[in-house]
């Protein structure tokens, strides 16, 4: 299938060359972004995007041009490209993109949620149908659209959902602790009697997150909390270490008991999808 991307400047608020090698641009759609940087190339590709030109077409055009790796060079391509699209910046003709099976895994039902699907999730959550929240994050802010448009846009904090069972999960990373992943967020509709599945279904979401950040997958843990009052882990039967207890005065929200610290007890495995 072929993919023609498309580029208009007005997807931008302005693009201004700051040196031979950086440009700087705001984006239309999200403005609260303000200033973002591209290179060289990345001009280069976006000058390419006329919707008549396949993503092929740029990538010959591209090893042309520079002479380097054709695999390194897809990498980059697909990844500016990818990237460009979340922010507004590219367009597909006839609707036609090559995302979709990057976003969801049909065998099992796993769905990495784009910004759009995030939005409308958030639009139709209710305060009462949240089974668990991180004890630093105000519920409030949570279902704020602001908070999970910033995350989402930035990769600090992305959302997973598994079909079939109706488990919606947000899991956040910051660079400052780089082997954890942390699960915010987790709504539940009917309670997993395989733990397997749930496992699986936490092992491609981080392997998804850690695609986008350009990370290994080698020692990466989920890291997770537990009121004591609940305990969703052992309702889905998820295998867990206990690492610490936060005591309730050092935790942000208005809860009135300590928290137990777990991890997850397995690091992202080896298993293909």
């Amino acid at each position: 299938m072929e993919y023609k991307p498309i580029f208009k400047q007005t997807y931008l608020t302005y693009l201004r060359q700051e040196n031979e090698n950086r440009y700087s641009f705001s984006p239309t759609r999200f403005p609260e972004l303000q200033q973002l940087y591209i290179n060289r190339l990345g001009k280069n590709i976006l000058d390419k995007c006329n919707g008549e030109n396949t993503i092929e077409d740029i990538l010959v055009e591209l090893l042309q041009k520079y002479g380097v790796e054709e695999k390194v060079l897809n990498r980059d391509v697909e990844s500016f490209m990818h990237n460009a699209w979340r922010l507004g910046l590219l367009t597909w003709k006839n609707n036609m993109y090559p995302y979709e099976n990057f976003y969801t895994n049909c065998k099992y039902g796993y769905r990495l949620l784009d910004y759009n699907r995030v939005i409308s999730y958030i639009d139709n959550l209710r305060k009462e149908e949240i089974s668990y929240i991180n004890p630093y994050i105000k519920i409030s802010d949570f279902l704020e659209k602001d908070y999970i448009r910033s995350g989402e846009l930035s990769y600090k904090l992305l959302m997973f959902r598994m079909e079939e069972s109706g488990i919606t999960i947000a899991v956040s990373y910051k660079p400052e602790f780089p082997n954890l992943f942390c699960l915010d967020f987790i709504e539940i509709q009917e309670i997993l009697k395989d733990k397997m599945d749930l496992k699986l279904f936490f092992d491609w979401s981080l392997k998804k997150y850690c695609t986008l950040l350009g990370l290994s997958t080698k020692n990466k843990h989920l890291l997770f909390y537990v009121p004591n009052r609940m305990d969703f882990s052992k309702n889905l039967n998820l295998e867990k270490i206990r690492i610490g207890t936060l005591k309730q005065e050092v935790i942000f929200q208005e809860i009135s008991e300590d928290i137990d610290v777990y991890l997850a007890a397995y690091p992202i495995s080896q298993i293909r999808f």
